[in-house]
């Protein structure tokens, strides 16, 4: 899972093609870390503390092309965060900062949730809650029926890092309901999280079941990064009832 992980990530934040892509849109991805950590700063101060009208005039794009790079920021971010921090904070800051300027409802519920959930993981709670209930107003505008799903994605996301474990659990579950219905790609994201949060509680039947159905999702959608998750959600739950013998096994998902 590592060294896949780690192949992907450097394919991302170093491809040439990816390069030249936000070259064309006038963004250069810096290629150091602390160049990557002064400008996610410098974008996360602006998103805090400069007005709009200011912002949009220091950068003039058109709407496709903000759109553009919120898809590519976002992409970036859910990639790399696990092993790259600067390249987080870059992609994570500016893709608020873009979903700021942006005159797109849709566009802005995605910045501004996504980076609620980058605050949380960071330890800044307070702050991520306010962000969340700014993308919540976004979201509320927007009659598109996975949009509510999403939400509550994010919402139970930035809870659970924040450690209201019990009111993740709920929100997650509802989630899932919402998302199922509407057979959303984003579906694996709140299992996958789910047999996280159970993980540390200390549950392992929960551990497996939610590991279990993203191995599905993975199945169903030929993701090897998604079975990759749901194969190590496996072992770990396997391992802590003693099963050791279905980790090396192709079937273990079935038990």
């Amino acid at each position: 899972h590592y060294p896949l992980r780690r192949q992907r990530q450097m394919c991302i934040r170093d491809s040439p093609r990816l390069q030249a892509a936000f070259s064309k849109l006038g963004e250069n991805f810096p290629k150091t870390s602390l160049r990557r950590l002064f400008s996610g700063g410098l974008a996360i101060f602006a998103f805090h503390f400069l007005p709009v009208w200011f912002l949009a005039r220091l950068s003039r794009r058109t709407r496709h092309e903000r759109q553009l790079l919120a898809r590519m920021f976002a992409e970036i971010n859910w990639n790399v965060f696990h092993l790259d921090p600067s390249s987080s904070v870059y992609a994570g800051g500016k893709n608020a900062l873009n979903g700021k300027i942006m005159d797109d409802t849709n566009a802005k519920a995605d910045c501004y949730s996504l980076y609620s959930c980058i605050l949380a993981f960071v330890g800044m709670h307070w702050l991520a809650r306010r962000v969340l209930q700014r993308a919540e107003r976004f979201y509320s505008n927007i009659p598109d029926r996975e949009k509510g799903g999403e939400f509550e994605y994010f919402q139970a996301t930035v809870l659970w890092a924040s450690g209201d474990f019990v009111e993740a659990d709920r929100i997650w579950r509802n989630s899932i309901r919402r998302l199922d219905r509407i057979r959303s790609h984003m579906a694996n994201g709140p299992r996958h999280l789910l047999w996280h949060l159970w993980s540390t509680i200390g549950d392992s039947n929960e551990l497996i079941l939610f590991a279990a159905e993203e191995g599905d999702i993975a199945v169903q959608t030929s993701d090897p990064i998604v079975l990759a998750y749901s194969q190590y959600g496996l072992a770990e739950g396997f391992a802590r009832q003693g099963r050791t013998c279905l980790l090396y096994t192709s079937d273990a998902a079935d038990e």
